[in-house]
């Protein structure tokens, strides 16, 4: 679907080594507490949603939810590529990471 933004990764898990998308230079002891994966898509919806009309989210845990219409992205996790991902108009654009601006762009483009 073209209006669909669909982000795969565990609800309740940080994205390790990653710093989330930290650009700061810092190790992650000094980056403190990280964003989980599920309030990652939140902030990304809700930046999303004040830039644009007409999108649907949705959030697909790995680990919880039924990933047998979702081929695409059970095949990135059999070839061990890093969550979450992030599909955007049909494809999988994004993994390893959840950057808003990044998405918005593509989004846009």
């Amino acid at each position: 679907m073209e209006n669909k933004v669909i982000v795969y990764g565990v609800k309740d898990r940080t994205i390790e080594n990653n710093h989330s998308g930290c650009t700061c230079g810092c190790s992650s002891s000094e980056a403190g507490t990280q964003p989980t994966m599920g309030e990652l898509f939140e902030s990304l919806k809700a930046y999303l949603q004040e830039r644009m009309t007409g999108l649907e989210f949705e959030f697909v845990d790995v680990l919880e939810d039924s990933l047998k219409e979702h081929k695409d992205a059970l095949e990135l996790l059999e070839l061990r590529y890093p969550i979450p991902y992030t599909k955007i108009k049909g494809k999988i654009s994004f993994y390893g990471a959840i950057f808003n601006e990044v998405v918005y762009e593509d989004l846009k483009g």
